[in-house]
């Protein structure tokens, strides 16, 4: 059922969760890779690839990179609908702790992110630091991580 579209269908639904262990890899992806045809009509045999890739053992970006160029070899280039595929990676077991990571030698590193706090104010629509400095060149996009004014 596609995400926003539940209310529409007659039959109830209902949530469930799953353990994702870790080194596992969840596939998201939109009704353009399902339904991507060959120039004959058939649909993209998705199920089937991945099975095969899974003995493999792709990284991540080589199996998004993989499901790229197959798509667009089975349907000659032809793309009818949008396609987009999410993978999201749990972290293998043995993986460092956050904070813990060791950069290789000669790599900058780049000094922890500060949070400050902030204030709404209604009436002009702005969010702003208490500490900022007015910023000669005016509002700043939240993601600059400069201290000022932030766009809303």
């Amino acid at each position: 059922m596609p995400l926003g579209l539940q209310a529409l269908s007659p039959e109830p639904r209902s949530a469930h969760s799953f353990a994702l262990p870790a080194g596992s890899v969840l596939l998201l992806f939109t009704d353009g890779v399902t339904e991507a045809r060959a120039p004959g009509g058939a649909f993209y045999p998705l199920e089937e690839r991945l099975s095969a890739w899974s003995a493999e053992r792709l990284r991540t970006d080589e199996l998004l990179a993989r499901m790229e160029s197959d798509v667009e070899a089975y349907t000659h280039g032809r793309q009818r609908d949008d396609i987009t595929v999410l993978a999201i990676e749990r972290a293998p077991a043995q993986s460092p702790r956050p904070g813990s990571l060791r950069l290789p030698p000669g790599r900058p590193r780049r000094p922890p992110r500060r949070s400050s706090a902030a204030s709404w104010r209604p009436a002009s629509g702005e969010l702003t630091r208490p500490s900022c400095p007015p910023c000669p060149s005016g509002p700043r996009a939240a993601s600059c991580g400069r201290p000022g004014p932030v766009r809303t």
